[in-house]
């Protein structure tokens, strides 16, 4: 009796389910599944839903987490953003005459102005801006005229070239930080305005140049006309009273806009070892070798900074395996002051007027004392002179195209030619120094001052090592309406092409 018990157990589930039927679900206890085959079809439905379940509690908790933690760094995030659009000059809340007045009340409480010059200083800036013209009170003229005959004392200088005529214009009490380009366009203009080709586009009289405020004009004038769409939009389509950052695409929406023909080139990877642009060097000189009577100076843009690019020094090879001479440039740069860039104008070195054109006489005076090795060196220097583009200039000569007053200088093999004994001083030194041991100087007690200039405007291949560069390059002006049209969309030479 109590044996035969667990042996009906069978009979009786299969009198509820029927013999046909194939098993039970383990998971919800259903029946009636005909064959394995749908048994097992259920029991994956099982394991797919809780599969399914599981990642989307997964997702749910990490999208949670996700949300905590921007919440969490949301005020990080904002401030970051905030001070990235302060240092661009995008945030509204500082007006470019907002930080003129406050940096003149800084500079009166260090002790850096008297309220006599806050008040004269307030008072140009207002008429300046009123009429649209700089105020010149950081404008240093002259800086061509004196810069030739000091590149040529240095030993290892073997040729000079230089742009025509242009002032320097530094950074102010309202612009520092920021307005950069602005003071470049104004050095590219201060250049422009000396040649008849361009004086009538610029819009100025007398020399002046615009003013900050009048070049924002003037690129919200041009956007609105329909130039550099993109870059209008970049900048929110205006940039007057702020203190947005402007670079090489504002420039030629600039000139384009006045009908000057220019062209945007893209340096858009190093093209030497250690991220060194050794193609720029070689495109800057090929500029200012060209026997073009008026050469204007380059509009040098990169990452965060702008400057101006006046010329560059063809130096001594190192060695007789040197394919390309060294080269390097010379630049004005708006962070440097007018006391630093002072030293090189005519009024403050012994080359001004009667004085360096003595010099450039004596320096020839000394080419014709020994013709027999002046000749001998043009024979070397022109088959040289041939591969860089001037071919028609000689070793050992000063030339000056006083229609453009283009200057290009040559030294006696490298060498330094001196005057007389009376014009130099003892020096700082010997040898082959940075630019202080170079032998004495032409500036007596201002020597040190005019070492500390060339240092500033020299820039050799090793000091430009970002990892792109952008050069505006004046071309000459528009000479119909479809080429001023085509104008209007901006396109950039890429260089180098590889």
């Amino acid at each position: 009796g109590n044996i035969s018990e667990p042996q009906c157990a069978p009979q009786e589930v299969g009198a509820v389910g029927g013999s046909d039927e194939a098993g039970v679900c383990p998971v919800c206890c259903r029946r009636g599944f005909t064959d394995h085959a749908s048994l097992a079809d259920h029991l994956e439905e099982h394991f797919n839903k809780n599969a399914l379940l599981e990642r989307e509690k997964a997702n749910t908790e990490a999208a949670v987490s996700r949300a905590n933690e921007d919440q969490n760094m949301q005020p990080a995030v904002a401030d970051e953003f905030a001070k990235f659009q302060a240092a661009h000059g995008m945030d509204v809340r500082t007006t470019h005459t907002e930080q003129s007045q406050s940096d003149l009340e800084r500079a009166a409480y260090r002790g850096d102005l008297n309220v006599c010059d806050v008040y004269e200083l307030r008072i140009k800036q207002a008429l300046a801006e009123k009429k649209g013209i700089d105020d010149n009170t950081t404008r240093t003229e002259g800086i061509i005229d004196g810069l030739l005959p000091v590149c040529l004392q240095w030993r290892d200088v073997k040729r000079v070239h230089l742009c025509s005529p242009v002032d320097h214009f530094s950074s102010t009490y309202g612009d520092k930080g920021w307005g950069c380009g602005y003071r470049n366009i104004q050095m590219l203009l201060s250049s422009l305005q000396r040649c008849g080709q361009y004086e009538g586009l610029l819009r100025t009289t007398d020399g002046a140049v615009p003013s900050i405020g009048e070049l924002q004009r003037r690129i919200e004038a041009a956007w609105h006309q329909g130039f550099d769409v993109h870059g209008c939009e970049q900048l929110g389509g205006k940039v007057l009273n702020t203190r947005k950052w402007i670079g090489a695409t504002e420039l030629v929406t600039l000139l384009s806009s006045m009908r000057i023909k220019c062209e945007l080139l893209d340096f858009h990877h190093p093209s030497g070892p250690d991220s060194t642009h050794p193609a720029l060097f070689q495109w800057c000189l090929q500029h200012f070798s060209s026997d073009k009577a008026f050469i204007p100076p380059l509009y040098l843009q990169h990452q965060g900074h702008s400057r101006t690019v006046i010329g560059c020094e063809v130096l001594t090879a190192r060695n007789h395996l040197e394919e390309n001479p060294p080269i390097r440039l010379l630049v004005l740069d708006p962070s440097h002051s007018s006391v630093l860039v002072s030293p090189l104008t005519a009024s403050h070195g012994k080359y001004g007027g009667t004085l360096r054109e003595n010099y450039i006489k004596k320096l020839q005076d000394t080419v014709n004392e020994n013709p027999l090795k002046n000749a001998k060196e043009n024979s070397k220097e022109s088959s040289k002179e041939n591969t860089l583009g001037s071919s028609s200039c000689l070793s050992s000569n000063v030339r000056l195209h006083e229609s453009g007053r283009t200057m290009v200088g040559y030294t006696l093999s490298g060498e330094r030619v001196v005057q007389d004994n009376s014009d130099w001083g003892r020096g700082r030194g010997r040898g082959r120094g940075r630019g202080r041991g170079r032998g004495g100087g032409h500036y007596n007690n201002n020597n040190y001052n005019v070492a500390a200039t060339l240092r500033a405007l020299r820039k050799p291949l090793g000091s430009l090592r970002k990892d792109q560069y952008q050069i505006v390059a004046v071309l000459g002006v528009m000479e119909s309406e479809d080429e001023f049209q085509r104008s209007k969309f901006l396109k950039s030479t890429r260089l180098p092409k590889t």
